[in-house]
């Protein structure tokens, strides 16, 4: 696992797999290409998907344990669910024409494959993030954070290709969730310690009011969804009008400089203090670039719906990137399970959004025989200035919070120098050596500099705001792999190295 080339595989088949699912969620589960060949009767069957993937939350988090064990100690039950996805694809693709005759046959035949298909999304996406938790303690938090953004984006940016240009790229829009599975089989192959060791650690209960940051959040890509809706109401084919230049524009430098923000500086640079707020600066580039966005939008194209449609949707798949990341985050501080966390929050809300879209405000459009044409410009630009607003300060917060803390988290010898700077240094660098030598991850380096001190687990959990049971995993982490079994016997490691590297 320290091996450089190995690791920039897995690491790559991870960003691959991740960029090929992406779509899967940013598309409304890619109802378009999916249920939306049925014809008149695609709704239903989204209806349907809809459903089944409401249910796969409420089991999976029910069973969220169970659930990783067996894709830990069964992985080839992922490969069978991309199996199974590849060939619900190939048969919507095949016979999609019979299949919305609207005759009960027909109907009940394209229900179950809807089902099957909506059940291994499902799946497939908490096999990911199984493989992500693992990662997360046993390789790199920062990296998987990172490679979990910029997926994001490229996934964004393949939705178009897939869609709009041939009937070759609409059937690999279909194929990509098959094909995301597969990824995750080669990548679990590739670094079955890490997800085997991941899978040890116990859960701790999830605490909503740790998400009091981000309820702006999910009410903004709500906000978002609800609009979003009152243009498809007007007229089907808009989705087609909110994915041009600016979109891409916004979307692309956004998760291009959150991305890069949440990737690792080289150790080597960071002896210099100034490069320790360069996350920070990452960050409050990415407001900067927002606000100037905005600026530009309200100058020159305040009353251009077209302007107004794009960015409506570049802010709806920027919440999407940011609220991803923030859990993942909120899985790594309070040690709690993934699957539980993603089922509950961000599938619910991507449901949830969904509902209304296409079902709930059309219903009520429809019902009261609403004018929305007349208002609908005007309200766009409200709600779109109130999105970039919620972003700005959403971005603001979390720069501030305990997560980007535990994301750009790099030497921890600012809170502990000494009159002159040098001891602290010293031992860090030290560390830094031991982890290479013995193969310890970032954040086992970290807690190793506060061990080799003699800290408690507690107040190394409040240096490095992570939860006490992510400190003592990375403990055990360390003990396993430098072959000691007590904190007195690292430290006493710790000082005959120091003494012989003199």
């Amino acid at each position: 696992m320290s091996n450089r080339k190995d690791m920039t595989r897995i690491y790559g088949m991870l960003g691959i797999g991740l960029t090929l699912f992406w779509p899967n969620l940013q598309h409304s589960f890619f109802r378009m290409t999916f249920t939306g060949r049925l014809g008149e009767h695609s709704l239903l069957f989204y209806g349907i998907s809809l459903a089944f993937i409401a249910l796969c939350c409420l089991l999976f988090t029910w069973g969220h344990q169970r659930a990783r064990k067996m894709f830990a100690r069964h992985p080839r039950i992922v490969s069978l669910v991309a199996i199974v996805a590849l060939v619900s694809s190939a048969l919507i693709v095949a016979f999609a024409p019979e299949l919305s005759s609207g005759s009960f046959r027909a109907t009940l035949f394209a229900a179950t494959v809807t089902a099957a298909w909506s059940c291994a999304l499902c799946t497939i996406l908490f096999a990911w993030l199984s493989l992500l938790e693992c990662f997360m303690f046993e390789l790199d938090m920062r990296k998987v954070v990172g490679i979990a953004v910029l997926s994001g984006v490229a996934g964004f940016f393949l939705i178009p290709v897939m869609l709009f240009h041939s009937s070759y790229y609409q059937t690999m829009a279909l194929a990509s969730l098959g094909l995301s599975g597969i990824a995750w089989s080669i990548c679990q192959r590739m670094a079955p310690q890490a997800f085997s060791n991941g899978i040890k650690t116990e859960d701790q209960s999830l605490t909503f009011s740790s998400l009091h940051h981000w309820g702006t959040l999910f009410a903004a890509y709500l906000l978002a969804s609800i609009l979003h809706a009152i243009f498809y109401a007007l007229d089907a084919s808009i989705d087609l009008e909110m994915y041009g230049m600016p979109c891409y524009a916004i979307v692309g430098t956004f998760g291009l400089i959150l991305g890069l923000s949440t990737m690792p500086v080289p150790r080597s640079l960071i002896t210099n203090r100034r490069f320790q707020s360069s996350y920070a600066t990452g960050i409050t580039m990415t407001i900067g670039l927002f606000a100037g966005l905005f600026l530009a939008l309200v100058l020159f194209d305040l009353g251009n719906w077209s302007a107004n449609l794009n960015f409506i949707s570049a802010a709806n798949r920027c919440l999407q990137i940011l609220i991803f990341m923030s859990l993942l985050v909120l899985v790594y501080q309070q040690k709690v399970s993934s699957i539980a966390v993603f089922s509950l929050l961000f599938l619910s809300v991507e449901v949830l959004s969904n509902l209304i879209c296409y079902f709930i405000a059309p219903a009520l459009i429809s019902h009261f025989a609403l004018d929305v044409a007349s208002f609908a410009g005007a309200f766009a630009s409200v709600v779109g200035g109130l999105l970039i607003i919620v972003l700005v300060l959403s971005l603001i917060v979390f720069a501030q919070s305990d997560g980007m803390r535990v994301i750009a988290f790099e030497l921890p010898h600012q809170n502990t120098e000494d009159d002159g700077g040098g001891q602290a240094f010293n031992r860090a660098s030290l560390c830094a050596a031991i982890a290479s030598t013995y193969g310890l991850t970032n954040r086992e380096q970290d807690v190793l500099f506060y061990l080799s001190q003699g800290y408690s687990a507690k107040k190394i959990a409040e240096t490095l705001f992570v939860s006490f049971e992510t400190v003592r995993s990375h403990t055990g982490g360390i003990y396993r792999k430098m072959g000691v079994h007590s904190k007195q016997q690292l430290i006493d490691r710790v000082v005959t190295i120091e003494s012989e590297m003199r």
